[in-house]
C-alpha cells in the first residue's frame, strides 16, 4: 500500500503530490483530483488544517488476477489515522471510475453515485 499525498498550495492551483513514481497511479490521481467532489474535499482539510494540508490518496489494491481496477480511497491523512471519504476503482486505462458506496456496500457508477448523494 503507498500513499500518495497531496499538500494544497492556495486557492485555484493544482496541488503538488508526492508520488511512489508509478506512472499509471499517478495519472489516476490527476483524474481523480479533477472531480469537484475531491476538490471540495481538498478545501475542506486545507482549511480546518490551516492551510498544512490536502486531500490525501492511497492504492488499496492494484489489479490483479482477481480484478481488473485500482482501489484508490481518497481522504484526509491526520496525525493518527487515515480517514477515507470516498473509494474510488478505476479502471486503467479507460479511468473509467466506479464508487463504493459503504452504506449500501455497492459500487455505482459516478454517475449514479451522484445522483443517488443528490437525493439524500
Amino acid at each position: 500500500m503507498m500513499l500518495l499525498t497531496y499538500t494544497f498550495i492556495g486557492s485555484g492551483q493544482k496541488p503538488k503530490f508526492h508520488s511512489n513514481g508509478n506512472i499509471r497511479e499517478d495519472k489516476i490521481i490527476d483524474r481523480l483530483y479533477l472531480l469537484p467532489e475531491i476538490k471540495e474535499k481538498n478545501r475542506y482539510i486545507d482549511s480546518f488544517t490551516n492551510h498544512k494540508r490536502g486531500i490525501a490518496f492511497i492504492t488499496m489494491s492494484k489489479p490483479n488476477g482477481k480484478s481488473d481496477f485500482y482501489w484508490i480511497q481518497a481522504g484526509f491523512n491526520g496525525d493518527v489515522r487515515f480517514e477515507p471519504y470516498y473509494n474510488f476503482y478505476v479502471y486503467y486505462p479507460k479511468m473509467k471510475i466506479e464508487v463504493l458506496d459503504p452504506s449500501t456496500d455497492k459500487v455505482y457508477s459516478l454517475q449514479e453515485w451522484r445522483k443517488r448523494n443528490r437525493s439524500h
